[in-house]
């Protein structure tokens, strides 16, 4: 059996019932897809309608707390420049010191050196002075200083 269609631009032509079958289908996936596009504009606009105002406060709080998160991220950054600087300035001060101190160190102990080895000239200079006689020391004072150039040597 078949079916004469006309088409869009006056064309008759013989269609079988398989070919209008698919041109119903067609037209009814079209027109399925129109509604459901159509829903959900109206969808989106029910919502928008309901919830437009708590969705337009929630998305200003968002940006609010965006640009407060920024702001502080921007901080944090600034404030790890100045702690890496401080650090920096307090590496070099630390090594200031350690040389200066080192230096003093060293003069310290050629200072200790000096000393002692004007002592040592000083106790030379003394036990020839009693060998000679020219000085009288009794034998406490003798055992003492004997102690004491012990702890000198």
């Amino acid at each position: 059996m078949a079916i004469f269609m006309v088409s869009a631009f006056g064309v008759v032509r013989a269609v079988g019932p398989r070919q209008l079958v698919d041109q119903d289908s067609q037209v009814f996936c079209d027109l399925s897809e129109a509604l459901l596009v159509g829903r959900a504009a109206a969808a989106d606009r029910i919502r928008d309608i309901i919830f437009g105002t708590q969705m337009r406060d929630y998305e200003q709080q968002f940006r609010t707390i965006q640009r407060d998160l920024d702001r502080l991220q921007g901080e944090v950054d600034r404030l790890n420049e100045r702690l890496a600087e401080e650090a920096s300035s307090r590496g070099k001060d630390i090594r200031d010191l350690r040389q200066e101190m080192r230096a003093l160190g060293g003069e310290m102990r050629q200072e200790m050196r000096a000393q002692r080895a004007e002592m040592r000239q000083e106790m030379l200079e003394l036990r020839r002075a009693i060998k000679a006689g020219a000085i009288s020391v009794s034998s406490s004072a003798i055992v003492g200083f004997a102690a004491l150039l012990a702890t000198q040597l």
